[in-house]
């Protein structure tokens, strides 16, 4: 009993450091970390705080990585939306594992990504000003000052989603209640020709739920 317990004790003495060698944090922060898994996949988990999207995109540009694993719930638009720009041009694979989230400036970001893989969820609500005392979303904010979310729309046009899902979003969507999506397939039925379409049964493809459930 005594040597079986000793093989075992030795195994895990010589195993484990060998498998955690492969894992090496590249950023590390009370908000967000950034983790090379191996030679072809980083994992960014965390909030999109100011420096986030800029380190991010330093350390896959300067890794040949192939593969991002993200797990976030949100947080600054702009600072994801720096790493949106990157997916439309990096081959990359956005992976959003089994029982995680990519949520509001995550979800968008994503969106650049031709290759996505999603096991978890993609969830979207309409964009607020963090600055902003307010629980008035963009949307309505620049709707009555006469100006255009046109940033936003120019990223969906981007990316080849209906502007008609923009204005979904808007409609249904606030700082409690969120569009989520389970499948890849359902959400890249929102990618049309036309700028004005919806999918058949659009409603099906996702689910509307109080930030409740989400982050219970």
């Amino acid at each position: 009993m005594n040597r079986v317990f000793f093989i075992v004790f030795f195994l895990i003495l010589t195993l484990v450091p060998t498998a955690l060698k492969s894992q090496e944090y590249l950023y590390l922060s009370p908000e967000f970390s950034i983790v090379k898994l191996d030679d072809d996949t980083v994992k960014f988990k965390g909030n999109f705080v100011e420096g986030s999207g800029i380190s991010l995109i330093m350390s896959i540009t300067t890794h040949p990585f192939k593969k991002l694993i993200i797990e976030s719930n949100g947080g600054l638009m702009m600072e994801a939306m720096m790493l949106g720009k990157l997916l439309q041009t990096a081959d990359m694979t956005v992976i959003v594992e089994k029982d995680t989230l990519c949520v509001s400036a995550c979800a968008f970001a994503v969106m650049g990504a031709d290759k996505i893989k999603l096991d978890g969820s993609l969830v979207f609500h309409a964009p607020y000003y963090p600055t902003i005392p307010t629980n008035e979303p963009l949307y309505d904010i620049f709707r009555n000052t006469s100006l255009l979310t046109l940033e936003l729309t120019d990223w969906f046009l981007q990316n080849g989603y209906s502007l008609s899902f923009l204005e979904l979003m808007y409609e249904n969507t606030n700082n409690e209640v969120f569009m989520v999506f389970n499948s890849i397939e359902d959400f890249e039925s929102f990618k049309t020709e036309s700028a004005l379409e919806l999918p058949e049964n659009h409603t099906e493809k996702y689910l509307l739920l109080q930030d409740s459930v989400i982050f219970k």
